[in-house]
């Protein structure tokens, strides 16, 4: 099957991990940009906050 052959592609590139090294490295990406993206959202209001005066 597909997975199969995925699997064992994965654990020819990385013996000890293999997919789950793959899929590990995927989820701390995404957690990273989360992050990143919950930062910026915080950072939004205190920018505007700065410029409501002209409003």
């Amino acid at each position: 099957t597909l997975s199969s052959s995925f699997e064992a592609q994965c654990r020819m590139v990385d013996p000890i991990y293999g997919c789950v090294g793959i899929i590990s490295l995927i989820q701390s990406q995404t957690q990273k940009k989360k992050r990143k993206s919950l930062s910026k959202d915080q950072s939004c209001p205190n920018h505007l906050a700065q410029f409501q005066f002209l409003l």
